[in-house]
């Protein structure tokens, strides 16, 4: 009885940190999702010779060259949100609706570089990921170092 007893205490106790552990890995699962994505567009640029593009959504991307889809991303989990920053202030922006890499694997001369940051909205013990594009075209994850998703990475 007494163990029962103990096993229930230790399982409260542990199940919020549990929570916790799986919040941070479906922000690190969007977040490496969406940088293969970005990887993927610039090697089949480079490839193919051709410009390719990513489709952003709220639901998800889609890597397509011309006609030809590459790549769909279409069930971005519910709970993860994501926001863009365009500029050095870090102010969330509306992100850009798609993304150009030319077939030498730069970004299109229309975008800028940026970053989308992906986070759980109110909760402080998971912590944000950010996906960059430099204007070279090449893409990074950087992890959140103070625990303020509002703020970027």
């Amino acid at each position: 009885m007494v163990a029962v007893a103990v096993a229930g205490a230790i399982v409260a106790y542990g199940l919020p940190m549990l929570q916790d552990v799986v919040l941070n890995q479906r922000v690190r699962t969007s977040a490496s999702d969406f940088h293969t994505a970005l990887l993927l567009a610039r090697s089949e640029a480079i490839k193919r010779g051709s410009s390719v593009d990513i489709d952003i959504n709220t639901d998800g991307w889609e890597v397509a060259s011309g006609a030809t889809v590459l790549l769909t991303k279409d069930d971005l989990h519910a709970t993860v949100d994501f926001a863009c920053s365009t500029d050095a202030d870090t102010s969330p922006e509306t992100c850009p609706s798609s993304i150009s890499y030319t077939r030498t694997g730069r970004l299109d001369v229309g975008d800028n570089p940026f970053e989308i940051r992906f986070f759980i909205t109110g909760n402080s013990n998971t912590l944000s990921r950010c996906v960059g594009i430099t204007l070279s075209g090449i893409a990074n994850v950087t992890l959140d170092s103070d625990g303020n998703p509002a703020n970027g990475c």
